[in-house]
């Protein structure tokens, strides 16, 4: 995974990871992995301050707002995804489809 960061992403993904130390480990595989914080990071175009402060916003309006807790990690009805299927589709800064 890591391979296809740069030197420089790899740099901000360790600082942030530090920045980050005191809640990080109260999150889920997903939100910790570095797959996740590189988007933080490109976000805020490598600025780990920056990053690390929309990170600790986000995590604080999660905290604070019921009805989002209740919809997060909602599965999808079957019969809707057997009857109306869809894919997410688009380009990320660098081009990549995802």
């Amino acid at each position: 995974m890591t391979s296809q960061f740069t030197p420089e992403e790899r740099s901000a993904l360790k600082e942030i990871r530090e920045s980050l130390s005191d809640i990080i480990d109260t999150f889920d595989e997903y939100d910790s992995s570095d797959k996740n914080l590189i988007r933080w990071l490109r976000a805020r175009e490598l600025n780990v301050k920056k990053a690390e402060h929309m990170f600790r916003k986000s995590v604080k309006y999660r905290e604070d707002n019921e009805d989002f807790r209740q919809l997060q990690y909602q599965p999808f009805p079957e019969h809707m995804l057997e009857e109306y299927p869809f894919r997410f589709l688009g380009y990320d800064k660098q081009g990549v489809i995802g």
